[in-house]
């Protein structure tokens, strides 16, 4: 049989309990502009900057006002399957389907957070050793920042300085996600200023807020660990600067009969797509750090 959705029943009872349970656990949600929609192709229309003329006359001098187009086509389905025998629903007593909808609900919000993360790559400013002290006029050296619990402040204030000098709207708020292992270092350097950084309650990988950053860690920060210049990536900036679809009724969750096996597959899906636009990639701010 086809691993397609063509046949099987769609199971709507379980949607809100895996739904509820995936967005429990989005980062993505915390940090991007998350449109709810069903539309398939979403525009974002924008105008050229302007600026205002200081005269002592009242002379002035007007320009044609045209608005550019940017289009997210949502394409992309992030599916996880698995076929459950009725032998191990029998001998467990309990529901294992109750507990893979749980199981899937994590699968489904691992893929689409490193959807999310994976922007990092289309960050209006990108930040390494060369370029740490001076983010906006310095020059990247294309070698990755050693992180420690001495130079965290300079990773702070290079974010600050770029989004300032991009004129950044800072007032939506600021977040900064990064692996465990980076993260490791931030609390060593909150523990030697006297910060605390921990948060009592973590949430959508949420830790807590440092310097007036939020700070997020998850293993779905992508890496460049397989190739040969070793880099992983902090994706940090403004709340919103990447924008998100994930339509609310986008999930679906089947079960299908399979021929020859007693047991059903179960399948779950959910629709999201990303993307940065134009405008709002100078809000977005990659550091290239050492693995």
């Amino acid at each position: 049989m086809a691993n397609t959705f063509n046949d099987g029943t769609l199971t709507e009872e379980w949607i809100p309990g895996v739904q509820a349970e995936l967005r429990s656990r989005l980062i993505g949600l915390q940090i991007a502009e998350t449109y709810s929609g069903s539309d398939r192709t979403i525009h974002f229309n924008y105008g050229s900057d302007v600026a205002a003329t200081t005269t002592a006359d009242g002379t002035y001098s007007a320009v044609d006002f045209t608005y550019n187009d940017e289009v997210l086509n949502v394409t992309t389905e992030h599916i996880h399957a698995e076929r459950v025998r009725n032998y191990e629903e029998v001998f467990q007593n309990w529901s294992i389907i109750g507990d893979r909808n749980d199981r899937a609900a994590f699968a489904l919000a691992k893929a689409i957070d490193t959807e999310v993360l994976g922007n990092y790559s289309n960050a209006g400013v990108t930040v390494d050793a060369g370029n740490l002290a001076d983010p906006i006029g310095g020059t990247a050296s294309g070698t990755p920042i050693a992180l420690s619990s001495s130079n965290i402040d300079d990773v702070f204030d290079a974010l600050v300085e770029a989004l300032g000098e991009n004129d950044a709207m800072m007032d939506k708020g600021m977040f900064m996600v990064m692996r465990p292992k980076d993260f490791t270092k931030v609390n060593q350097y909150a523990r030697g200023t006297g910060f605390e950084v921990a948060d009592d309650t973590i949430k959508n990988g949420y830790r807590g807020t440092l310097n007036g950053v939020a700070m997020y860690v998850t293993t779905n920060v992508p890496d460049n660990s397989a190739s040969a210049n070793d880099t992983a990536y902090v994706v940090s900036g403004v709340k919103g600067s990447i924008f998100l679809a994930l339509p609310s009724n986008g999930m679906y969750i089947k079960t299908k009969e399979v021929p020859g096996f007693s047991g059903v597959e179960l399948v779950w899906s959910q629709i999201a797509d990303s993307r940065v636009w134009t405008k709002r990639a100078p809000e977005l701010v990659t550091f290239e750090v050492a693995i």
